[in-house]
């Protein structure tokens, strides 16, 4: 019965989060004057460590003092369940994420992964893979880091 109280509470209150936070995110997205959206990146960011608050996990992160405040990352993370996320999003990082464009057809999520300006990438399209990753290259060289989530593929197989 407990479980199922949390289950439910840990879903309502995500998607709750999820409702209020895309149009709070739109607001952002219309000020922010940065050709890489680094603001809206940011404020997207700042809803997966909410989630995280809502969940009733115990989170440490440790090694955070090897990270520089200016320098840039290929963020990759062997992506295990949708907690990654909120927990990569505890990182104070400028990122940009490559996610599967599936995602990015949803409503809601999609949307705010769209106005933060991440990378959709076709895995079923080599071509197209190969173009996200191009534009990923291109975001580490204008000083964002990049976050790639791998699940049963190696980035090498796209």
């Amino acid at each position: 019965m407990i479980r199922s109280l949390r289950s439910i509470w840990i879903w309502t209150a995500s998607a709750a989060l999820i409702l209020l936070w895309t149009p709070l995110l739109a607001t952002v997205r219309l000020f922010d004057r940065s050709p890489m959206r680094l603001r809206t990146g940011r404020w997207f960011r700042r809803l997966g460590r909410a989630l995280a608050k809502v969940n009733p996990w115990r989170i440490h992160i440790s090694g955070l003092e090897n990270l520089k405040a200016r320098k840039v990352y290929v963020i990759v993370s062997n992506h295990q369940s949708l907690a990654d996320i909120p927990l990569i999003s505890h990182l104070k990082l400028d990122t940009k994420w490559l996610a599967k464009a599936e995602l990015f057809r949803l409503p809601f999520v999609g949307w705010m992964l769209r106005m933060a300006g991440d990378v959709p990438v076709n895995r079923s399209d080599r071509r197209k893979g190969a173009k996200a990753m191009l534009r990923c290259s291109r975001i580490l060289r204008e000083g964002c880091s990049v976050c790639f989530l791998s699940r049963r593929h190696t980035l090498a197989g796209w």
